[in-house]
């Protein structure tokens, strides 16, 4: 179910994921900081507001986080 469903209509949630985590426990593993984004618009959510654990690279490198979180609310 998704979480829109639950959430009231002025309603936030903070949502948090692993990206690209070697652990085995994880139900679902995004290799994109993208892919949680997208899923929750899909959803008919909007992200408020997101944090990460990493720093960008070197200028020039792609930047990707271990993990993130994020504030969502209806669209």
């Amino acid at each position: 179910d998704s979480v829109s469903r639950y959430l009231a209509p002025a309603g936030l949630a903070y949502v948090s994921t692993a990206l690209e985590s070697p652990q085995r426990d994880h139900v679902y593993e995004f290799h994109q900081e993208s892919e949680p984004i997208r899923m929750a618009e899909e959803a008919g959510l909007r992200v408020v507001r997101m944090v990460w654990d990493g720093e960008p690279r070197q200028e020039g490198e792609r930047f990707f986080a271990r993990t993130m979180a994020m504030v969502l609310t209806h669209r």
